[in-house]
């Protein structure tokens, strides 16, 4: 056994289930003498000198279907309901351990088998980046229930029961779809999987901060908080179908969901065309995430419904328009901006805020929570779209670039063909099929309209704050939302 590499990977053969985030806080105390990572594969593919433990009960539950799961993906798997069944023997020619966890199974339980295999052997669980990297595991750690973007104690506390709100609902459904089969559960994890890679909960901290900031009480909780979530679901939707329509390879430092299901596809050899796989399962993944959104938020009433079903329109609406004028290659910055407030301004802030103040029952705010939002709002996208131009893809989680690539007329290529003619040039030669990404990008930044933006940016930060003055907000609720438009708008500070 001394020739066999010590190490413990947590495995999650079959998606972000409860059970697995409670063993990675599990094996990380049990670990903890070693000082060192738990690895979690999101994924387990066919390794021959790999074994995967499922930790839990011998009935026919969730155990079991996490054994099935890890089977059909050609791994050798085998059930463990104690520590002491763990037979020596399994361990012949094995590398590495993965381990899994059904939702029920004891915190004891895995660490007497974290015990177990260390007394055998296994004992590495080092946590080390550039062996993550290496091996093409991702380090899962147990996330505080905190948004990106600092709003307060208050927003955090209902932050945290918006995250529990959505796991609490994907759980729920990954086991009442997991129990007919597994794959009936498939599209639920690949929400649930972009749900955990950690996004920053954006709208969730803005509708929050909404009600907050109108004063809402404390019997109205539970509604923000089931809006908040929705709005979370929401943006999956938006999101996973973005993917596909942007041509995106990654999101949140992994692969999009329809990247990685047109791979399954083709590693598993499946009749049919690999893209149209992918990107078919990704569009419904998209659908189910728009419809737990809808479900979160069918109790609302009167102008907090109102505002839910703008918000929900105006992103279809606004995502249409982007694909329109992308296919057009037509640099108009009047509708470039209108895009840009209605997707980003509008969806992102402004309507986040007023549903937030809705359900507190204070709708007189929608004015100066409208003026607020909608410039805050177009700050963000121009720092999104300097982002993709000019940023780092390590720092967003997605390639950079991307929106030129893909022909997008952001905001700042609109301003940018307006303001310098070899700007303008490349894109009308773009037109004519000679698309140029790199020498746009590079024209771009040549053409100073990068410095242009960065100084609208801080006149729109004016505006938003200025928005604010004299509006009847609790407490120092102009000062956190103040300091939150400075927040989204340099985020990359």
């Amino acid at each position: 056994m001394s020739s066999v590499p010590r190490r413990v990977l947590l495995a999650e053969p079959h998606g972000h289930r409860a059970g697995v985030h409670r063993a990675v806080d599990t094996v990380e105390r049990a670990s903890a003498p070693h000082g060192a990572p738990v690895y979690v594969r999101k994924e387990i593919s066919p390794d021959e000198q790999a074994l995967v433990l499922v930790v839990g009960a011998a009935d026919p539950g969730e155990s079991a279907r996490l054994v099935k799961a890890a089977q059909a993906s050609g791994a050798v798997a085998r059930l463990l309901p104690r520590a002491d069944q763990l037979d020596p023997e399994w361990l012949a020619g094995v590398r590495s351990v993965r381990l899994s966890a059904a939702a029920d199974a004891p915190g004891a339980l895995l660490e007497d088998v974290v015990e177990r295999l260390g007394s055998l052997g296994f004992s590495d669980v080092a946590r080390d980046m550039t062996e993550t990297a290496r091996t093409g595991t991702v380090v899962a750690e147990p996330r505080p229930a905190r948004a990106a973007f600092d709003a307060g104690d208050s927003c955090d506390r209902l932050l945290a029961r918006t995250q529990v709100c959505i796991e609490d609902l994907l759980a729920g459904e990954c086991a009442r779809w997991g129990a007919v089969d597994a794959r009936a559960a498939a599209p639920v994890e690949a929400v649930a999987e972009l749900v955990t890679a950690g996004g920053k909960l954006l709208r969730p901290t803005f509708c929050i901060s909404g009600f907050l900031a109108a004063g809402g009480a404390p019997e109205q909780e539970d509604a923000v908080v089931a809006a908040s979530a929705g709005l979370e679901l929401l943006q999956v939707f938006a999101l996973i179908h973005d993917d596909i329509m942007d041509n995106s390879p990654a999101r949140r430092g992994s692969p999009t969901v329809h990247v990685r299901h047109a791979d399954l596809h083709a590693r598993n050899g499946w009749v049919g065309e690999h893209r149209r796989y992918g990107d078919a399962f990704a569009i419904l993944a998209g659908d189910l995430a728009l419809s737990y959104a809808g479900r979160l938020t069918r109790d609302l009433s009167g102008p907090a419904m109102e505002v839910w079903t703008e918000l929900v329109t105006e992103i279809i609406i606004g995502q249409q328009l982007d694909i329109r004028l992308a296919a057009e290659l037509s640099p108009d910055p009047g509708l470039a901006r209108w895009v840009a407030v209605c997707k980003s301004g509008r969806y992102t802030i402004h309507r986040p805020l007023a549903l937030g103040a809705a359900i507190a029952g204070r709708p007189g705010l929608q004015t100066p929570f409208e003026e607020y939002g909608v410039t805050a709002g177009e700050a963000f996208q121009l720092r999104d779209d300097l982002l993709d131009a000019f940023g780092d893809s390590a720092a967003t989680g997605k390639p950079v670039g991307l929106d030129v690539s893909e022909h997008k007329m952001t905001l700042l290529l609109a301003l940018g063909a307006a303001k310098d003619d070899r700007v303008a040039r490349l894109v009308k030669e773009g037109r004519d099929g000679d698309w140029d990404p790199a020498a746009l990008r590079e024209a771009l930044l040549a053409s100073g309209v990068r410095q242009d933006v960065e100084d609208h940016i801080d006149r729109l930060v004016a505006m938003a704050r200025a928005a604010l003055e004299g509006a009847p907000l609790e407490g120092d609720w102009q000062q956190r939302l103040s300091k939150l438009a400075e927040q989204v708008a340099y985020r990359d500070r």
